[in-house]
């Protein structure tokens, strides 16, 4: 199982992974933090601070796609009527990413 905890300031920083069927890991977002309600996932190249956010195409992310640094792959779940947010690390060796079937999950195989 991978799980990585990074803390920065303004941004929490939290890896939480459930292994799902054959290659796939599914990433959960908290449904809540502080009686926030999640409101959006985002996937980012590097870590989420630089803002190079991915456009998602077909409902999902191509993670082998150009990245020249080699930098990690990042989703972060963001909160209604706050500024804080989790960000989870992608398994390294994620090839793609999609939303899952519940609103709190994206699946990487």
């Amino acid at each position: 199982m991978l799980c990585n905890k990074i803390y920065l300031p303004l941004l929490f920083l939290c890896s939480s992974c459930t292994p799902a069927i054959a290659n796939n890991v599914i990433l959960s977002c908290p449904a809540t933090i502080t009686s926030h309600k999640l409101s959006e996932i985002d996937m980012f190249s590097g870590p989420p601070r630089e803002m190079a956010s991915l456009i998602p195409v077909d409902g999902g992310w191509n993670t082998t796609m150009d990245n020249p640094q080699e930098l990690p792959f990042y989703i972060q779940c963001s909160y209604k009527n706050t500024k804080k947010t989790i960000a989870i690390k992608v398994p390294a060796n994620a090839t793609s990413c999609k939303y899952g079937d519940k609103i709190d999950q994206i699946i990487c195989e």
